[in-house]
């Protein structure tokens, strides 16, 4: 048997044969008839299937829905429950590119795996039910006060409305009821509005939640009940920013596809929160676009929960068809996007265009006039990469791939007073394997530097959000050979590269350190050693060598005055360890420096000034050519008798909070970490990511490492991907998840001589 979440399969870690994603899958599953209830209402809910399904009830067609990432229901129809018989549960999921249903059309920037990859929920209620409830708030007429305005849409016998009432309630953190109001029903449509006292506000740093409970009465009995989350909060998009609350907020973000190794986009609730956790606590951004699509409920949850802010957007990638089925389909997947995501406090903006598509006036007046009358709460947007675009939305977002600064907003929009967010940068302008080597990875990380300090130097952008969260499949015609989109700050793994501890440093939530390369000269052409960036949240850093102070260096604020963070560069690894040499002055010992930095800088090169100085304090010294390159040999390559160890410690507040050493690497070993030692079986099976690294005595990872690795688990758990993997620049990472045995599982992992372990405790 499969379970759920599902996909295709095998989807391999890359080269994967892209026309394998947009085939059919067949489901099929047995459904005895002690589930249902005969007397009352049967539904069945599918969160999202790959692309367009066909939904079979006893061989009977029930349902088509065209649309792979919103949610759709079918009641099973009574003369079904009449038979008293078991219900043979058939589903054709199409995931073929051919289907006139977006993102499909034209060439695409990702896949879409076929399969049913997110829950499968039968539900059982009263025929009389609440068939959705949509809160949201606003200012009320006193500082204290908010106005709460509710829309609860109801399935009843409206020949007999006065037997009904709604009673909505407000419960707080703990459950308490702050607050209760009764309307009498006029129509299935209740709509009413009234004003709350005491509330705490939603934000990025206190995501305060409510709970809404909505709960329908019949004669004062009640006969059914809908709950959600609710955050109290006010945003605005306007021409000097983005405002949270009334107050200003820089928005530092990342784009995310709802893609993992292995398993596509049949990703269970933890992997989906994890993702929100690893957005908001690793990378510290504020907030996140689904690009390109309605993504899964629990990552929005965990949004909501850690203070997350996400743009989100219908499907899609640049083309429109003139075909009004495939038109129609983008409004109706609009309006089942905004229907299910309307009450999440993290959703701000709604992404109602075609990512990357030309004008469209009439498509687009649809969908923006729809968006209002489905949320007349929150603002529109629409994705495009042209320049003086029609704006019939509420924000202009832009992808700009300009290099290596930002353009102006009034550049872009051509128009004044327009709140303009800068939707994508950087990406494709320089893909990058994190095992790729230091050079290239720094070129990437330094665009990302320049992108966000052009955010906070223009007043007039709300808010810069990278491309993107992490490597991605794709099709052929776009990314690497292996049909992988290197466009990351992070591998497929969530696995940082260079340019994801850019990202980290910009927080303040905890000490940031990482460096651009290492000290060794045979990492460098010519022996030439380049900068190396400290990417750090840190005042300064210092620096020692074999227990010597060097240098302290500070943040780069010439290149860099506007960010928060800049990096550090450690241009100069002489620093304070010339003065030893006291056969000379201070100013021969500048000398001196100055030319073996000159070195480094060009490719062991000096200009003809160099040349000179050289010449004449040979001269004046009375040295021989030998003893010019013993300076090279101590302090460029470092050929000393010592441990040759560096040190770098990082200083905030006056106080050492974070430290990195390197050195010649003596003896390595493997470490293995789960991201949770407890997994979960509940609505669906539960996983974890498990990282391996290959380590030195200094606790770094080795970089250069590949070696192969055997993995092993216990019977409560089982591996997702092959059983014998590499070290991708010393680290590999893989899944396991629950099959339905509780236990204690262990993961054991070999390689050569070498074994490590861990456990994972399974339950219900």
């Amino acid at each position: 048997p499969i379970h759920l979440p599902h996909s295709i399969e095998p989807i391999e870690y890359h080269y994967n044969n892209d026309e394998k994603f947009s085939t059919i899958l067949w489901y099929r599953k047995t459904l005895p008839f002690n589930l249902f209830s005969a007397t009352k209402r049967n539904v069945i809910e599918f969160e999202g299937v790959a692309t367009r399904s066909s939904v079979y009830l006893n061989g009977n067609l029930a349902c088509i829905h065209d649309g792979g990432f919103t949610p759709f229901t079918i009641d099973i129809p009574q003369e079904l429950l009449n038979e008293k018989k078991d219900i043979v549960l058939v589903v054709k999921a199409d995931a073929s590119e051919t289907l006139p249903i977006a993102p499909y059309g034209g060439v695409i920037d990702y896949v879409v795996p076929v399969g049913i990859y997110r829950e499968v929920f039968l539900y059982i209620t009263e025929k009389e039910y609440i068939e959705n409830c949509f809160t949201y708030s606003r200012k009320g007429t006193s500082f204290d006060k908010r106005e709460l305005l509710t829309e609860v849409t109801l399935h009843i016998d409206e020949k007999k409305r006065e037997e009904y009432e709604i009673e909505q309630l407000i419960l707080d953190q703990e459950k308490r009821v702050i607050h209760s109001s009764t309307f009498i029903l006029h129509a299935s449509l209740c709509k009413e509005h009234y004003e709350v006292e005491g509330i705490e506000l939603w934000s990025i740093k206190t995501p305060t939640l409510y709970t809404i409970g909505t709960i329908l009465k019949k004669r004062g009995k009640e006969i059914d009940r809908e709950e959600h989350s609710f955050g109290f909060r006010d945003v605005e998009f306007r021409s000097d920013g983005f405002f949270l609350n009334g107050e200003l907020v820089k928005l530092r973000g990342l784009n995310r596809h709802q893609q993992y190794p292995y398993v596509g986009f049949a990703m269970p609730k933890r992997g989906q929160q994890s993702d929100a956790d690893f957005l908001k606590y690793t990378l510290g951004v504020q907030i996140v676009r689904t690009a390109h699509y309605p993504q899964s409920r629990h990552f929005l949850d965990r949004c909501d929960e850690i203070g997350l802010l996400v743009f989100t957007e219908i499907p899609g990638w640049q083309h429109i068809s003139k075909e009004e089925q495939w038109r129609r389909g983008v409004l109706s997947q609009l309006k089942e996007m905004i229907i299910r995501d309307r009450n999440h406090p993290s959703v701000i903006l709604w992404g109602v265009r075609i990512n990357e598509s030309a004008d469209d006036d009439e498509l687009y007046g649809r969908t923006n006039e729809a968006s209002h009358f489905l949320d007349p709460s929150r603002q529109t947007g629409g994705v495009r990469n042209i320049a003086s675009s029609h704006l019939l939305e509420d924000v202009y977002t832009y992808n700009d791939f300009s290099i290596p600064h930002l353009e102006k907003a009034d550049k872009i929009t051509k128009r004044k007073g327009s709140p303009y967010l800068v939707s994508e940068h950087t990406g494709h302008m320089y893909p990058v394997r994190r095992s790729e080597g230091a050079e290239k990875n720094t070129h990437l990380a330094l665009h990302h530097y320049h992108k966000l300090n052009s955010l906070y130097k223009e007043h007039s952008i709300s808010g810069a959000i990278g491309w993107c969260m992490s490597d991605y499949l794709t099709h052929q015609e776009f990314g690497s050979p292996d049909n992988i989109c290197y466009h990351g700050v992070s591998d497929q793994f969530r696995i940082l590269k260079q340019a994801g501890y850019v990202y980290a440093s910009m927080s303040e939530e905890a000490p940031v350190l990482s460096l651009s390369g290492d000290f060794s000269i045979g990492s460098y052409p010519a022996h030439a050693r380049r900068n190396i960036y400290a990417y750090t949240n840190c005042d300064s850093i210092s620096l020692y060598y074999n227990g010597e102070f060097v240098k302290e260096y500070f943040p780069d604020r010439k290149t860099f005055s506007h960010l928060p963070h800049p990096p550090i560069i450690i241009d100069d690894v002489i620093g304070k360890r010339l003065e030893k040499e006291t056969s000379f002055t201070h100013s021969e010992q500048k000398i001196i420096k100055s030319i073996l930095l000159s070195l480094t800088k060009n490719q062991m090169n000096l200009s003809l000034m160099n040349k000179i100085k050289m010449f004449y304090l040979m001269k004046k010294k009375h040295m021989e050519y030998k003893d010019a390159l013993s300076f090279v040999e101590k302090y460029l390559f470092n050929w000393t008798k010592g441990e040759n160890e560096w040190r770098i410690v990082g200083i905030k507040d006056n106080k050492e909070v974070k430290e990195i050493t390197l050195g010649p690497i003596k003896e390595t070993h493997l470490t293995i970490e789960a991201d949770t030692s407890t997994l979960l079986i509940e609505d669906t099976y539960d996983l974890t990511r498990v990282v391996v690294k290959e380590i030195d005595q200094y606790n770094n990872v080795c970089d250069l490492s590949n070696k192969a690795i055997e993995i092993e688990t216990d019977p409560q758990l089982t591996l997702i991907g092959p059983r014998v993997v590499s070290l991708i620049g010393g680290i590999a990472s893989f899944y396991v998840k629950t099959n339905g045995r509780e236990g204690t599982g262990e993961i054991k992992v070999k390689c050569e001589r070498e074994s490590v372990h861990t456990s994972i405790e399974v339950k219900r």
